[in-house]
């Protein structure tokens, strides 16, 4: 039960990782200084 909600969770971290690099690349910006600026 815990592994399929851990594995759920890792998937939609993943997809919204993912996204927002295609975002990145998309607009242009480096997905480096992006992720610097979100933390």
């Amino acid at each position: 039960m815990y592994c399929l909600i851990l594995a759920q969770i890792l998937i939609f971290t993943f997809w919204v990782v993912r996204s927002g690099w295609l975002m990145c690349i998309s607009s242009g910006k480096s997905p480096v200084t992006t992720i610097a600026t979100l933390n």
